[in-house]
């Protein structure tokens, strides 16, 4: 009778914990390509030379950031997303100075930076093993 709530006791942990993870890689798979939209519509403004919209997109890019990153603070790893703030402070004064090599150079490294979390944190085996 013992060895039954043990055996319960650690499925229910496990699923749980399946759940969390699950929950969580949509989570950050989700709004990853939220912020990633915003990206694009910086990038093309900027390759346009059209910096009022590229500054307008780059607000909505660092307010969609700011609602994601509070949680992405509680799933992944700090250092992760200090490198993203320290990417958009970088790419806002390239905006600001209508650089657009320094600041297409820079939304690589920032698309770089968001689109590869979901993929690191991901569920599967290559991250388990």
């Amino acid at each position: 009778m013992h060895y039954t709530k043990v055996i319960v006791g650690t499925i229910l942990l496990v699923s749980a914990m399946l759940a969390f993870s699950i929950a969580s890689s949509y989570y950050l798979s989700h709004s990853a390509s939220k912020i990633d939209t915003h990206i694009r519509n910086v990038e093309a403004n900027s390759r346009a030379d059209n910096w009022t919209n590229a500054n307008n997109e780059l607000t909505n890019l660092e307010k969609e950031w700011e609602k994601s990153s509070r949680t992405w603070a509680l799933l992944i790893d700090h250092v992760e997303i200090d490198n993203i703030d320290n990417s958009l402070t970088r790419m806002k004064e390239y905006i600001k100075a209508k650089n657009s090599v320094l600041s297409l150079g820079e939304l690589a490294n920032l698309k770089q930076y968001v689109n590869h979390i979901p993929q690191k944190e991901s569920f599967n085996f290559n991250n388990i093993f």
